[in-house]
Protein backbone atom coordinates (compact mmCIF):
# COMPACT_ATOMS: atom_id res chain seq x y z
CA UNK A 1 0.00 0.00 0.00
CA UNK A 2 3.31 2.15 0.56
CA UNK A 3 4.63 1.54 -2.96
CA UNK A 4 1.37 1.80 -4.91
CA UNK A 5 -1.34 3.31 -3.06
CA UNK A 6 -5.39 3.59 -4.41
CA UNK A 7 -4.54 7.58 -3.28
CA UNK A 8 -1.62 9.62 -2.82
CA UNK A 9 2.30 9.95 -2.75
CA UNK A 10 4.02 6.18 -2.67
CA UNK A 11 6.78 6.06 0.12
CA UNK A 12 9.47 3.34 -0.17
CA UNK A 13 8.71 2.82 3.50
CA UNK A 14 11.16 -0.76 3.24
CA UNK A 15 13.74 1.26 1.76
CA UNK A 16 14.23 3.57 4.78
CA UNK A 17 14.12 0.69 7.11
CA UNK A 18 16.95 -1.08 5.12
CA UNK A 19 19.15 2.18 4.94
CA UNK A 20 18.52 2.58 8.70
CA UNK A 21 19.57 -1.27 9.53
CA UNK A 22 22.64 -1.27 6.79
CA UNK A 23 23.74 2.60 6.51
CA UNK A 24 25.55 2.92 3.30
CA UNK A 25 29.48 2.24 3.22
CA UNK A 26 29.35 0.34 6.20
CA UNK A 27 29.76 -3.53 6.82
CA UNK A 28 26.83 -5.57 6.92
CA UNK A 29 28.14 -8.83 6.95
CA UNK A 30 30.26 -9.92 10.00
CA UNK A 31 33.71 -11.72 9.33
CA UNK A 32 33.69 -15.08 8.83
CA UNK A 33 37.03 -17.54 9.49
CA UNK A 34 36.01 -21.18 7.95
CA UNK A 35 38.03 -23.86 9.21
CA UNK A 36 38.42 -27.38 7.44
CA UNK A 37 41.32 -30.51 7.15
CA UNK A 38 41.33 -34.12 8.38
CA UNK A 39 42.59 -33.57 11.48
CA UNK A 40 42.90 -30.61 13.98
CA UNK A 41 40.05 -28.66 13.25
CA UNK A 42 38.41 -28.33 16.25
CA UNK A 43 41.44 -27.28 18.80
CA UNK A 44 42.44 -24.53 15.60
CA UNK A 45 38.91 -23.25 15.98
CA UNK A 46 38.89 -22.99 19.73
CA UNK A 47 42.58 -21.22 19.90
CA UNK A 48 41.18 -18.68 17.23
CA UNK A 49 37.56 -18.56 18.86
CA UNK A 50 39.88 -17.98 22.21
CA UNK A 51 42.28 -14.95 20.28
CA UNK A 52 39.38 -13.34 19.35
CA UNK A 53 37.36 -13.45 22.43
CA UNK A 54 39.99 -12.01 24.18
CA UNK A 55 40.54 -9.39 21.72
CA UNK A 56 36.98 -8.57 22.33
CA UNK A 57 34.71 -10.16 20.02
CA UNK A 58 31.39 -11.61 20.95
CA UNK A 59 32.73 -15.17 18.71
CA UNK A 60 30.27 -17.58 17.49
CA UNK A 61 31.49 -21.07 16.99
CA UNK A 62 30.79 -24.47 15.14
CA UNK A 63 32.51 -27.61 16.08
CA UNK A 64 32.39 -31.43 16.57
CA UNK A 65 31.17 -30.60 20.15
CA UNK A 66 28.20 -28.28 19.09
CA UNK A 67 27.65 -24.46 18.66
CA UNK A 68 29.38 -21.99 20.85
CA UNK A 69 28.42 -18.63 21.30
CA UNK A 70 30.53 -16.54 23.40
CA UNK A 71 32.22 -19.19 25.13
CA UNK A 72 28.89 -20.58 25.90
CA UNK A 73 27.86 -24.36 24.72
CA UNK A 74 24.29 -23.34 22.84
CA UNK A 75 23.98 -26.63 21.02
CA UNK A 76 25.38 -30.25 21.32
CA UNK A 77 26.75 -32.02 19.32
CA UNK A 78 28.64 -32.15 15.98
CA UNK A 79 27.54 -29.60 14.13
CA UNK A 80 30.06 -28.77 11.62
CA UNK A 81 27.86 -29.36 9.01
CA UNK A 82 25.56 -25.36 7.12
CA UNK A 83 22.73 -25.62 9.01
CA UNK A 84 25.13 -25.28 12.22
CA UNK A 85 26.92 -22.23 10.67
CA UNK A 86 22.82 -20.47 9.72
CA UNK A 87 22.59 -20.80 13.53
CA UNK A 88 25.74 -18.78 14.50
CA UNK A 89 24.61 -16.14 11.58
CA UNK A 90 21.55 -15.79 12.76
CA UNK A 91 22.36 -14.79 16.28
CA UNK A 92 21.88 -10.82 16.18
CA UNK A 93 24.43 -10.67 19.37
CA UNK A 94 27.75 -12.76 17.26
CA UNK A 95 30.32 -10.21 15.71
CA UNK A 96 32.73 -12.57 14.37
CA UNK A 97 32.22 -16.23 13.37
CA UNK A 98 34.28 -19.19 13.39
CA UNK A 99 33.45 -22.16 11.38
CA UNK A 100 34.60 -25.65 11.45
CA UNK A 101 33.69 -27.53 8.18
CA UNK A 102 34.11 -30.66 7.91
CA UNK A 103 33.60 -33.47 5.00
CA UNK A 104 30.65 -34.96 5.60
CA UNK A 105 28.61 -31.19 5.60
CA UNK A 106 30.24 -30.62 2.48
CA UNK A 107 28.98 -33.23 0.66
CA UNK A 108 25.78 -33.45 2.26
CA UNK A 109 25.08 -30.40 1.83
CA UNK A 110 27.84 -27.87 0.61
CA UNK A 111 28.36 -24.85 2.83
CA UNK A 112 26.39 -22.97 5.22
CA UNK A 113 27.72 -19.75 4.03
CA UNK A 114 28.00 -17.90 0.90
CA UNK A 115 31.96 -17.15 1.12
CA UNK A 116 34.37 -16.14 4.23
CA UNK A 117 36.96 -13.69 4.49
CA UNK A 118 40.07 -15.99 6.16
CA UNK A 119 39.84 -19.88 5.14
CA UNK A 120 41.84 -22.36 6.30
CA UNK A 121 43.28 -25.59 5.02
CA UNK A 122 45.44 -27.70 7.19
CA UNK A 123 46.04 -30.76 6.05
CA UNK A 124 44.19 -33.46 3.95
CA UNK A 125 45.01 -37.17 5.02
CA UNK A 126 43.37 -40.77 4.41
CA UNK A 127 41.58 -40.78 7.86
CA UNK A 128 38.35 -40.16 6.82
CA UNK A 129 37.19 -41.94 3.67
CA UNK A 130 34.71 -43.76 2.49
CA UNK A 131 31.50 -41.26 2.39
CA UNK A 132 30.06 -40.26 -0.29
CA UNK A 133 31.78 -41.96 -2.62
CA UNK A 134 34.96 -39.74 -1.88
CA UNK A 135 36.97 -42.94 -1.72
CA UNK A 136 40.60 -40.99 -2.31
CA UNK A 137 42.74 -38.51 -0.76
CA UNK A 138 42.93 -36.60 -3.78
CA UNK A 139 38.99 -36.75 -3.97
CA UNK A 140 38.39 -34.96 -0.19
CA UNK A 141 41.43 -32.92 -1.41
CA UNK A 142 38.17 -31.48 -4.05
CA UNK A 143 35.81 -31.68 -1.20
CA UNK A 144 37.97 -29.40 1.19
CA UNK A 145 39.17 -26.89 -1.58
CA UNK A 146 35.83 -25.61 -1.98
CA UNK A 147 36.23 -23.64 1.83
CA UNK A 148 39.57 -22.02 0.27
CA UNK A 149 37.45 -21.13 -2.95
CA UNK A 150 34.72 -19.30 -1.46
CA UNK A 151 37.38 -17.83 0.56
CA UNK A 152 37.32 -13.48 -0.24
CA UNK A 153 40.37 -12.33 1.67
CA UNK A 154 43.13 -14.62 2.52
CA UNK A 155 43.95 -18.35 2.23
CA UNK A 156 46.26 -20.08 5.00
CA UNK A 157 47.27 -23.43 3.57
CA UNK A 158 49.70 -25.65 5.13
CA UNK A 159 53.14 -25.43 2.97
CA UNK A 160 53.63 -29.02 4.25
CA UNK A 161 50.70 -30.79 2.58
CA UNK A 162 51.23 -31.08 -0.97
CA UNK A 163 47.26 -31.56 -1.60
CA UNK A 164 46.99 -28.18 0.46
CA UNK A 165 49.10 -26.83 -1.76
CA UNK A 166 47.77 -27.61 -4.73
CA UNK A 167 45.18 -25.23 -3.75
CA UNK A 168 46.49 -22.15 -3.57
CA UNK A 169 45.98 -22.63 -7.76
CA UNK A 170 41.91 -22.55 -7.18
CA UNK A 171 42.23 -19.32 -4.50
CA UNK A 172 40.70 -16.53 -5.35
CA UNK A 173 41.94 -13.88 -2.35
CA UNK A 174 43.84 -11.21 -2.09
CA UNK A 175 46.82 -12.89 0.10
CA UNK A 176 48.00 -16.87 0.41
CA UNK A 177 49.28 -17.62 3.97
CA UNK A 178 51.43 -20.28 4.12
CA UNK A 179 52.70 -22.51 7.40
CA UNK A 180 55.00 -24.54 7.89
CA UNK A 181 57.57 -25.99 10.36
CA UNK A 182 60.25 -26.03 7.63
CA UNK A 183 62.57 -23.10 8.16
CA UNK A 184 63.90 -24.23 4.99
CA UNK A 185 60.82 -24.72 2.55
CA UNK A 186 62.33 -24.02 -0.91
CA UNK A 187 58.59 -22.19 -1.84
CA UNK A 188 57.90 -20.77 0.87
CA UNK A 189 61.20 -18.70 1.34
CA UNK A 190 60.69 -17.58 -2.16
CA UNK A 191 56.92 -16.61 -1.60
CA UNK A 192 58.55 -14.84 1.63
CA UNK A 193 61.56 -13.02 -0.86
CA UNK A 194 58.21 -11.94 -2.93
CA UNK A 195 56.91 -9.70 0.06
CA UNK A 196 54.23 -13.10 0.82
CA UNK A 197 52.59 -14.02 4.30
CA UNK A 198 53.90 -16.93 6.19
CA UNK A 199 53.93 -18.40 9.94
CA UNK A 200 57.64 -20.14 9.86
CA UNK A 201 58.50 -22.39 13.11
CA UNK A 202 62.18 -20.94 13.11
CA UNK A 203 64.94 -23.38 15.22
CA UNK A 204 66.88 -21.12 17.18
CA UNK A 205 69.12 -21.72 21.05
CA UNK A 206 66.18 -21.47 23.18
CA UNK A 207 63.53 -23.31 21.15
CA UNK A 208 61.16 -22.87 18.25
CA UNK A 209 60.07 -19.81 17.56
CA UNK A 210 56.09 -18.78 15.90
CA UNK A 211 57.21 -16.27 13.07
CA UNK A 212 55.39 -14.28 10.72
CA UNK A 213 56.68 -12.93 7.68
CA UNK A 214 54.57 -10.03 5.84
CA UNK A 215 56.12 -8.14 2.70
CA UNK A 216 59.30 -8.09 3.99
CA UNK A 217 58.64 -7.75 7.64
CA UNK A 218 60.35 -9.94 10.06
CA UNK A 219 57.79 -10.76 13.17
CA UNK A 220 58.77 -13.13 16.02
CA UNK A 221 55.48 -14.17 17.89
CA UNK A 222 56.43 -16.18 20.66
CA UNK A 223 58.31 -19.61 21.25
CA UNK A 224 56.16 -22.93 20.98
CA UNK A 225 56.85 -24.27 24.28
CA UNK A 226 55.21 -21.55 26.20
CA UNK A 227 52.43 -22.43 24.28
CA UNK A 228 50.58 -24.34 27.24
CA UNK A 229 48.43 -26.68 24.50
CA UNK A 230 51.63 -27.71 22.95
CA UNK A 231 53.35 -29.48 25.98
CA UNK A 232 56.03 -27.57 26.01
CA UNK A 233 56.77 -27.78 22.64
CA UNK A 234 56.61 -31.58 22.25
CA UNK A 235 52.93 -31.97 20.69
CA UNK A 236 53.77 -31.31 17.43
CA UNK A 237 50.58 -31.18 16.00
CA UNK A 238 49.23 -28.78 18.38
CA UNK A 239 52.37 -26.35 17.68
CA UNK A 240 51.13 -26.42 13.87
CA UNK A 241 47.33 -25.68 15.23
CA UNK A 242 48.60 -22.61 17.08
CA UNK A 243 50.38 -21.61 14.01
CA UNK A 244 47.25 -22.17 11.62
CA UNK A 245 44.83 -19.60 14.34
CA UNK A 246 47.82 -16.79 14.69
CA UNK A 247 48.14 -17.01 10.76
CA UNK A 248 44.09 -16.19 10.67
CA UNK A 249 43.90 -14.04 13.24
CA UNK A 250 46.65 -12.16 12.21
CA UNK A 251 45.11 -12.01 8.67
CA UNK A 252 42.00 -10.55 10.53
CA UNK A 253 43.92 -7.33 11.77
CA UNK A 254 44.42 -8.50 15.39
CA UNK A 255 47.85 -7.51 16.69
CA UNK A 256 50.69 -9.60 17.93
CA UNK A 257 50.33 -8.86 21.80
CA UNK A 258 46.84 -9.84 21.45
CA UNK A 259 47.88 -13.46 19.85
CA UNK A 260 50.04 -14.05 22.21
CA UNK A 261 47.90 -13.51 24.96
CA UNK A 262 45.59 -15.48 23.25
CA UNK A 263 47.82 -18.64 22.72
CA UNK A 264 49.54 -18.66 26.16
CA UNK A 265 46.01 -18.34 27.82
CA UNK A 266 45.02 -21.74 25.83
CA UNK A 267 45.47 -24.44 27.69
CA UNK A 268 45.13 -28.27 27.36
CA UNK A 269 42.38 -28.56 30.59
CA UNK A 270 39.34 -30.08 29.66
CA UNK A 271 37.52 -27.13 30.36
CA UNK A 272 38.83 -24.83 27.15
CA UNK A 273 39.64 -28.23 25.29
CA UNK A 274 37.55 -31.04 26.34
CA UNK A 275 39.03 -34.56 24.88
CA UNK A 276 41.35 -32.69 23.08
CA UNK A 277 45.78 -33.63 24.96
CA UNK A 278 43.61 -32.82 28.19
CA UNK A 279 46.41 -33.53 30.95
CA UNK A 280 45.14 -34.66 34.68
CA UNK A 281 47.82 -34.09 37.51
CA UNK A 282 45.80 -35.65 40.39
CA UNK A 283 46.43 -38.20 40.51
CA UNK A 284 49.52 -40.16 41.20
CA UNK A 285 50.06 -40.71 37.58
CA UNK A 286 49.26 -38.40 34.77
CA UNK A 287 46.68 -38.79 32.62
CA UNK A 288 46.31 -37.78 28.63
CA UNK A 289 42.88 -38.01 27.42
CA UNK A 290 42.25 -37.38 23.56
CA UNK A 291 39.13 -38.19 21.71
CA UNK A 292 39.68 -40.41 18.92
CA UNK A 293 39.60 -38.70 15.40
Amino acid sequence: MHVAPSEGQPRDVAGAVIDMLFPLGQESRIPIAAITGTNGKTTTSRMLGHIMKASGKIVGMTSTDGVYVDGKLSVKGDMTGPKSAQMVLRDPTVDFAVMETARGGLVRSGLGFRHSDVAACLNVSGDHLGLGGIETVEQLAVVKRIVIERATKTAVLNADDINCLKMADYADVGSIFYVTINPNHTLVKEHIRAGGQAIVLEQGMSGDMLTIYDNGMHMPVLWSHVIPATLEGKAVHNVQNAMFAAAMAYSFGVDLDNIRHGLRTFDTTYFQAPGRMNVFDEHPFKVILVFPT
